[in-house]
Formats: C-alpha cells, sequence, structure tokens
C-alpha cells in the first residue's frame, strides 16, 4: 500500500527546506519498502516450508567442534534414516543411517528433573552435572565432549495418551567444553510442521542492510 498524500492547499516550507528534506524522506520510503518486501517473502517461505509435516535432523559445526567437527549433516527418513523422539524424564533425539552409521543424538533435560514443555533453555550444562540447571548433550560418531555449555528452544512438543512423542520440534547450540567457538547448531524436527530455520532468509535480510546503508552513503 503506498502513502496518501493529502490533497488540501496549505503553506508548504522555503524551497531550501523542501529540497533538503525530500531526499531523506524518499530514502526512508525506499527503506520501509524494502523491509516489507523481506518480511512478506519471509512469512511466505515459511507458510510454504511449514505445509507439511517434516521430519528432520540437522546440524552445522565450527571446524574446531569437536563432535561436529566442522561438518553440516542433514537427514530424512526418505534418505534412508531413521530418526526418532522419545520423552520420559527428559526427550531424546536420534538418527541413525543404516547399519547404524552414522548415528547421533541430542539430550534435552528440563532443570531439576521436571518434565520437558516447549519453552527456551539456557545456560545449559553436561546431564548430572548440576541439576539446577536445564542439560544439553549432543553426540554421535563415537565424540563426545566433557563439560559442554548451550541453550535450546523446544518449540513443538505433542504427546499422546499414553506418553509417546506424536510431534517434536528443537533448536539448538552447542558449545563442547564450554567454548564458544567450538559450537555446534542444530535443529531437530519430528512429524512437526515448524520449518527449520532458513539460512537464506538471513542472507537476504544482510543484503537489504547493505543495499540501504549504501543508499544512505550515497545521499549523503
Amino acid at each position: 500500500m503506498g502513502h496518501v498524500g493529502c490533497q488540501c492547499e496549505r503553506a508548504g516550507p522555503p524551497a531550501s527546506l523542501s529540497s533538503a528534506v525530500r531526499p531523506n524522506t524518499h530514502e526512508l520510503d525506499i527503506a520501509q519498502i524494502m523491509k516489507r518486501i523481506f518480511w512478506i517473502g519471509a512469512i511466505a517461505l515459511n507458510f510454504l516450508a511449514a505445509a507439511d509435516a517434516q521430519t528432520i535432523f540437522y546440524f552445522t559445526s565450527s571446524p574446531t567442534s569437536f563432535v561436529g567437527g566442522g561438518q553440516t549433516f542433514y537427514a530424512t527418513p526418505a534418505d534412508g534414516y531413521t530418526i526418532g523422539v522419545s520423552d520420559t524424564w527428559r526427550v531424546q533425539a536420534s538418527c541413525y543411517g543404516p547399519g547404524f552409521n552414522p548415528n547421533w543424538q541430542v539430550l534435552f533435560q528440563a532443570a531439576n528433573y521436571a518434565p520437558v514443555t516447549v519453552g527456551e533453555y539456557t545456560d545449559t550444562r553436561e546431564p548430572g552435572v548440576d541439576p539446577s540447571r536445564p542439560s544439553l548433550y549432543f553426540f554421535g560418531q563415537g565424540r563426545a565432549s566433557s563439560g559442554p555449555t548451550g541453550y535450546f528452544d523446544i518449540l513443538d512438543l505433542t504427546l499422546d495418551t499414553n506418553g509417546a512423542v506424536v510431534s517434536f520440534a528443537a533448536d539448538f547450540v552447542q558449545y563442547d567444553h564450554g567454548d564458544t567457538a567450538a559450537w555446534n547448531s542444530g535443529s531437530i524436527r519430528f512429524n512437526s510442521p515448524i520449518p527449520i530455520p532458513e539460512p537464506n532468509l538471513l542472507g537476504l535480510l544482510a543484503v537489504f542492510c547493505c543495499f540501504s546503508l549504501v543508499r544512505r552513503r550515497l545521499r549523503a
């Protein structure tokens, strides 16, 4: 929707002031239009991605991460992987390839052994170290970290009447040995319509921000 201009006749600003103001107003209009285009595109892509329930085990990692080893991993049942989620006193997500190779697991635990519910869990510790804090433990392929820290966000957790997991969605970040340079960032989806974070949207936003900054400097 464009701007609605007033057609009433009124005394305008002096010519010198009007010419100084108009470029900035035009610049703000373009910035607003760009932001609207980005968010409309983001909403549309997320809507399309969330049309069907997804089962995905995904992570990426830094080269200094002992567990992830700098690799990016994306698996679905259509690729021949077995992905499951169980909920007892903590939530455990697992991913196995043919012959159990590769194999990856993530443990999500609330503080004080409370049931895991939808919400954000920060300042995590290795399970069993400090029960007053939530726990996150990402491991696999014979590799595990001692003293990891991090955080996770439970986006979806639905159980049936027997306590079995019907749908689940979580995003997580683990720092091996508590070192923020040794990060592992991942997303688990199990029969959930919530899409995994889309890096391309972040890149698109960065392009828009750079374009706006360059335009402002050119008009300065």
